[in-house]
């Protein structure tokens, strides 16, 4: 009863402890726009021993500075939102980047800061970029409303979290699977958006884009090897006995 009663903790042992991960992750950051290579190492099965069960990509990006200002130059007021948004996109010709819905991972990956802005008709400053508060002849308008508004953006971040798809693992120039190395791009552009003020000049500054790639796999020993480690501290706590 006794032996019946360890041989039931130890296979229980070896199920709770079969499934593992390993995670790698790279950063990446540009200004503005950015195109870094980021190399990964390739799941090793050592000999077979390891059985690969899943690969998960986790994109994380954050963008941080940047401003946009307006001067109205039309005779008509407006209002609306002005936005910076840095968008990244993954892509590799090493492995496959397609999620078990056979949808793409890692693309089109916003962070976006939004401000809501206010200006006036143009107040006589002239036609360009003018960053004036007061205008010529001054604004009358209470509160005081001239033909200027802009931020200094807030910092945005997002994520993103996909299964590799498992016919996957082994596609690719190289794959998942191996004892080398891939490379995945992290693709970054930034963009302003001041659509909303059509009769405006701007004035701006980039924003810092940066973040981080994250390959999970998570992989089980092969039955054998998982039954040899059980009989073998089977066989210890035995002998100790």
């Amino acid at each position: 009863m006794k032996s019946r009663i360890l041989l039931v903790a130890v296979a229980s042992i070896g199920l709770a402890s079969a499934y593992t991960t390993i995670p790698q992750t790279q950063p990446f950051s540009f200004i503005p726009t950015g195109y870094p290579t980021l190399t990964f190492n390739q799941f090793d099965t050592n000999g077979g021993l390891y059985t690969l069960t899943g690969v998960t990509i986790t994109t994380n990006v954050n963008k941080t500075g940047g401003s946009l200002f307006l001067d109205n130059d039309s005779t008509s007021p407006a209002s609306g939102n002005i936005t910076q948004t840095v968008t990244i996109t993954l892509s590799s010709a090493d492995v496959a980047l397609i999620d078990g819905a056979f949808q793409p991972i890692g693309n089109n990956i916003d962070a976006t800061s939004t401000y809501a802005a206010t200006v006036g008709a143009d107040n006589g400053d002239g036609s360009g970029f003018q960053a004036e508060t007061t205008g010529f002849p001054p604004v009358t308008a209470t509160p005081p409303i001239n033909d200027y508004d802009g931020t200094y953006f807030a910092d945005a971040y997002n994520t993103q979290t996909k299964n590799v798809n498992a016919f996957a693992f082994g596609s690719g120039l190289t794959g998942y699977i191996g004892t080398g190395t891939f490379v995945i791009t992290a693709g970054g552009i930034q963009s302003v958006d001041y659509s909303a003020f059509g009769g405006a000049a701007y004035s701006g500054t980039p924003t810092t884009a940066y973040g981080d790639v994250t390959i999970t796999y998570t992989y089980i020993p092969e039955p054998g090897a998982a039954l040899l480690g059980g009989i073998g501290v089977l066989a210890l706590l035995r002998r100790r006995r």
